[in-house]
């Protein structure tokens, strides 16, 4: 009975984004096309509709190419990656997520390389290939302590400047 009242109520989201589509369109506002195209997406991949699931993250792929519109073109990639994964589609989602890497690295968007870092060697891993599996996981793992020692080095000015402030103000 749950699962059935799970799938009602993504019966229901998806008439939602479809509703927000059309108003979308009568403003021209590509960028919430997009976003309502990716989240029903999304929907059919909860439903077990990967084909359809595709098709509709695909549009809204062409849209964020076409705006120009890099992290979300970069989630739309991972988003197909991994529907693609799940499908066991591991070439196509290998090309997606590496799309998706691409984007990543190149807007300094860390802790989404991180995460892509982290898919890309579970799907190696999958497909056998240990060693590449191994170097995404090193990758990922350099990446996630260069990001923790940048968040404690931040933590240190912060704590740093209170104090001096505390001097300063001990002085007058």
């Amino acid at each position: 009975n749950l699962i059935e009242e799970w799938k009602n109520d993504l019966v229901l989201a998806e008439a939602l984004y479809r509703k927000s589509i059309e108003n979308a369109e009568k403003n021209n506002d590509q960028q919430s096309i997009s976003y309502s195209l990716e989240f029903i997406g999304i929907i059919k991949s909860k439903l077990g509709q990967n084909d359809s699931a595709i098709y509709y993250m695909n549009q809204s792929l062409q849209i964020r190419k076409e705006l120009n519109l890099q992290y979300p073109l970069a989630l739309s990639y991972m988003n197909i990656a991994e529907v693609m994964d799940r499908n066991g589609n591991y070439l196509g989602a290998n090309r997606n997520y590496n799309k998706a890497l691409e984007i990543s690295s190149a807007i300094q968007a860390h802790e989404f390389t991180n995460f892509l870092y982290g898919n890309l060697s579970k799907l190696h891993k999958k497909r056998g290939n240990l060693d590449s599996a191994i170097t995404y996981l090193e990758l990922q793992q350099a990446l996630q302590d260069s990001l923790f020692n940048l968040q404690k080095t931040k933590e240190f000015a912060e704590i740093k400047g209170k104090y001096e402030d505390a001097l300063k103000e001990e002085k007058i």
